[in-house]
């Protein structure tokens, strides 16, 4: 069928472009014979785990124990290690707490400079003034006030480590809860094994740990992609009693992830992609997907309009220079075509100099082709291009480097995370090795997509093509990505799936005999 047929030219495509980028990674390294060979071990060695666990029978009984003990010991280890890492309130992250605490304190987030400028060392610009040029970050502000409203209730002030350390706890129990939500979906595509090796990948992954202190929307939007996969996937399968229902509540999830980081957006294109697949593989009615999708996107685009209309009228933030400082989205494109894509003062201060939206985008525009045109034709962008991706990919810490040195106070922990650490060659060798084996799953898992139907895998590999295609064209970071993590588990597990034989008389990843009662009765429950 023609959609099978697109799914496998697709993934064709996908296979040669992450093939390319995994080389680029490699040829970025300083020492990349010694990182492919410990690759290589890992490799191996999820794999003989792996099968190991295929002699297992993981019970749903077995499973849920095993998730409480691994949850909480991840609980465990990151409140001690978001305790150890207070981060110094700077840049981004700092606006939306003392913003938070102004509003609390005074209604209202400040437009005159004050102390917290300083902290920040953002002093360009008034509080008030940030999240007009920054709109996007409205909706962080306003969940950090609401439970901030919450903690102070208690006598809480946010003036403290405690205060601080209060909405450490709240982004940990977001990590936990993007790591059931995974296993969930890990479980209704691949089975109880699947499910109980996405907790073993989580709790094995670094970032989570070191990123716990940083109360952002890399890490406050990891639930949201991984959710909308689990109510695509319970859409699919439920009564047409719930399908309305469950389309709205995919809706909603967009809209709130969208609203606090528009990079999970991606995640709707992907869905929408794959919904039409299934349709012309005839596995959908045309006017069943049509409903939902219509009532999806009513929900979606209710909720964001709702939302750009109470900004515009809310009393605790002042929006009547939106015209004069909002920044366009041109400003990300333009941004990311030089460098690595990060932020860039010179090109914020380039935008910042003209007095209207309209003149910000004519400008920025002009800018971004002027730096096309500076790679001296097609070999030379697209050479770009792929060393900038490398660099978001191919970077397993997903933080920046310089927050890792944004702490109240000096511990163990900064010995492997710091440059100059005693320790941060097992860091970075770690956490390297760690992406490297992951991508190498990937690339069986996309392999496999090619001669293959269009399946669950299809929009697994639509999400992370997705993010590598948006984030070669808007400014970038590899924390950026973070909130993907959960997706990328997912298909290192269609890669183990797909390099591993069937055991004996079982299925591959379901840890349930072939038609037993509790095997036909899986499908059935999350």
């Amino acid at each position: 069928m023609i959609g099978d047929r697109l799914s496998q030219i697709f993934h064709a495509v996908f296979l040669a472009l992450f093939a390319v980028v995994v080389l680029y990674i490699l040829a970025g390294e300083q020492e990349p014979f010694l990182l492919l060979a410990l690759t290589a071990v890992s490799f191996v060695a999820v794999m003989g785990i792996y099968q190991i666990l295929g002699t297992k029978n993981i019970t749903d009984q077995r499973l849920n124990a095993a998730t409480a003990v691994i949850l909480i010991a991840m609980a465990a280890v990151m409140a001690v290690t978001g305790w150890w890492l207070i981060p110094k309130l700077r840049t981004d992250l700092g606006m939306v707490y003392y913003s938070a605490m102004e509003i609390i304190e005074d209604g209202k987030v400040s437009d005159v400079f004050n102390e917290h400028n300083e902290i920040t060392t953002i002093t360009n610009m008034t509080n008030n003034e940030y999240f007009v040029v920054y709109p996007n970050n409205l909706p962080i502000l306003f969940l950090m006030t609401c439970f901030y409203r919450i903690v102070c209730g208690f006598g809480i002030s946010m003036d403290t480590d405690l205060g601080v350390y209060m909405a450490i706890l709240l982004n940990l129990a977001v990590i936990l809860c993007s790591v059931w939500l995974g296993s969930r979906v890990a479980r209704r595509l691949l089975g109880n094994r699947a499910a109980f090796f996405f907790l073993v990948i989580a709790c094995l992954f670094v970032p989570y740990y070191i990123n716990v202190s940083r109360f952002y929307t890399d890490t406050m939007t990891l639930p949201f992609p991984v959710l909308s996969i689990y109510l695509y996937l319970r859409l699919k399968e439920s009564k047409s009693r719930k399908r309305n229902l469950l389309a709205a509540g995919l809706g909603l999830c967009l809209a709130a992830g969208f609203l606090l980081k528009g990079s999970c957006l991606i995640v709707a294109v992907a869905l929408l992609i794959y919904g039409i697949l299934e349709v012309m593989r005839r596995k959908v009615g045309i006017k069943r997907f049509a409903l939902l999708v219509l009532t999806a996107f009513l929900c979606f685009g209710g909720s964001v309009g709702g939302w750009n209309w109470y900004v515009r009228h809310a009393s605790w933030i002042d929006m009547s220079r939106e015209e004069a400082l909002t920044f366009p989205m041109a400003h990300w494109v333009m941004m990311s075509m030089s460098g690595t894509g990060g932020y860039n003062r010179t090109d914020f201060d380039y935008t910042y100099s003209y007095p209207t939206k309209e003149e910000k985008s004519r400008a920025d525009w002009e800018r971004a082709r002027e730096k096309i045109e500076g790679y001296g034709g097609l070999a030379g962008f697209l050479n770009f291009e792929f060393q900038k991706i490398a660099a978001t990919w191919g970077d397993g810490k997903y933080t920046q480097q310089i927050h890792l040195t944004w702490n109240q106070k000096r511990t163990v922990i900064q010995d492997f995370t710091r440059t100059d650490g005693k320790y941060y060659g097992i860091f970075y060798n770690y956490t390297t090795v760690f992406v490297l084996t992951m991508y190498l799953f990937f690339l069986l898992s996309i392999g496999k997509g090619i001669r293959s139907k269009n399946s669950p895998r299809t929009l697994i590999h639509l999400c992370i093509f997705g993010a590598l295609l948006f984030f070669a064209f808007w400014e970038t970071k590899s924390r950026y990505l973070l909130n993907f993590t959960p997706v990328f588990f997912l298909c290192v597990l269609y890669g183990l799936e797909d390099s591993l034989p069937l055991q004996r008389g079982r299925h591959r990843m379901s840890g349930e005999y072939p038609n037993s009662k509790s095997q036909k009765l899986r499908s059935n429950k999350d």
